[in-house]
């Protein structure tokens, strides 16, 4: 808390309030020093993080800053793997249902519909 002029009686308490601001702000000196040492410690850490991110991290437009460019990706990868499992549905379909269904022509459609021939 400051000190008025009132409070003070002599010359020595204004000695002993100076000195015991010094002792203060040396103190805070001090600490002021370990923070912005511990502050470049961090700073030189999340560089180091960065540094390591753009190295590894894969090069996509997942990670984009920009959303058009994120959904677009998004689209892209989602059309894909939609065009793998059709791919696979449909060579399922011509190896267990094509056969089923050419047996239905073959056997039961001349018996519905007489004179017609496959």
């Amino acid at each position: 808390m400051p000190i008025t002029i009132n409070q003070l009686r002599n010359v020595n308490e204004l000695v002993e309030y100076l000195n015991d601001l010094e002792a203060k702000i040396r103190v805070l000196e001090d600490e002021n020093t370990a923070l912005r040492s511990a502050m470049e410690e961090v700073s030189n850490s999340n560089r180091n993080v960065l540094n390591l991110l753009r190295q590894e991290w894969p090069r996509t437009g997942l990670v984009s800053r920009s959303f058009w460019i994120r959904a677009l990706t998004v689209y892209g990868h989602f059309f894909i793997i939609q065009l793998i499992v059709t791919a696979f549905l449909f060579v399922g379909y011509l190896i267990f249902i094509a056969p089923v269904i050419t047996r239905f022509i073959n056997e039961v459609l001349p018996t519905l519909l007489p004179g017609m021939t496959p």
